[in-house]
């Protein structure tokens, strides 16, 4: 299970490609074709948060497994 879950709002999202250039796991990448930023590697997430803090449209969010379940209201078996 990952450390961290990242969740982007695409309708805000602009495509500076900043965010992936700061993750030190890569977890983020530009899709080419919709030209926004996109979860390519989940699984790598640490939950640094250096992705969301950078985000100039504010538009990347990143949870805990904790959080996440909190927020969305359900638990993991």
């Amino acid at each position: 299970m990952p450390k961290g879950i990242v969740e982007i709002n695409v309708d805000w999202c602009k495509g500076c490609n900043i965010c992936a250039a700061v993750c030190p796991t890569k977890v983020l990448e530009l899709d080419k074709v919709k030209a926004v930023m996109q979860v390519k590697y989940p699984e790598k997430c640490i939950a640094c948060r250096q992705c969301e803090m950078i985000c100039p449209d504010f538009c990347i969010f990143v949870f805990t497994p904790e959080e996440f379940e909190e927020l969305s209201g359900t638990k993991s078996a």
